[in-house]
């Protein structure tokens, strides 16, 4: 039992780094964007205003602090739509 219990420590100590590395970054704005050229300046402007470095290289790309990120967008059904933008990291 307290090999299981080692070994369970070990795992988690392990994937504990991979808890921490972000590959996506999820906002939401105040406004609604159907350009993608304007929600992609839109969400560069947001991330400016949080402190990041942002740079915009073409419609769906961004360079955050010196990361390349995909744009792309989701609408969630709640009691209203509400639109995320998702960045994820390109390879």
């Amino acid at each position: 039992m307290e090999s299981l219990a080692l070994i369970l420590i070990v795992l988690a100590v392990l994937g504990i780094p991979f808890l921490f590395y972000n590959k996506k970054i999820v906002f939401e704005l105040d406004d609604r964007y159907y350009n993608m050229k304007n929600l992609n300046k839109a969400a560069a402007e947001y991330l400016r205003s949080k402190g990041k470095i942002c740079e915009v290289i073409d419609t769906t790309t961004l360079l955050v602090d010196g990361k390349k990120y995909t744009l792309t967008e989701r609408t969630i059904n709640m009691k209203a739509p509400v639109q995320q933008v998702v960045l994820v990291k390109a390879k």
